[in-house]
């Protein structure tokens, strides 16, 4: 039998971040805020959905944990960076894991 596959990009969060020249932004909250003490995001970042651009963040209890949120968040998405600038670049993301 033949079999013609067409399998989505897959890639690490880090290589697609080399990939582009992206930089991760870590921020922390307050603990008394919430248990998710960290948020994440590509510096610049927005998502590009249904001609609007929206602020995508992961969350979690440790940075390692809001990274991997945030891989899941953008995966299959497109990326806009520097939206309202002359550098302006738009990104396909392939599905991504930590």
């Amino acid at each position: 039998m033949k079999i013609k596959r067409y399998n989505l990009d897959r890639m690490t969060i880090e290589e697609f971040a080399n990939m582009y020249n992206l930089t991760m932004e870590i921020r922390e909250r307050h603990p008394r805020d919430t248990d998710d003490r960290f948020y994440a995001h590509f510096e610049r970042a927005e998502v590009m959905r249904g001609g609007c651009l929206i602020g995508e963040y992961g969350n979690g209890r440790t940075e390692e944990d809001a990274i991997e949120n945030y891989a899941v968040a953008i995966s299959g998405k497109r990326l806009a960076i520097g939206a309202y600038t002359a550098e302006r670049r738009e990104i396909q993301v392939p599905v991504l894991s930590r």
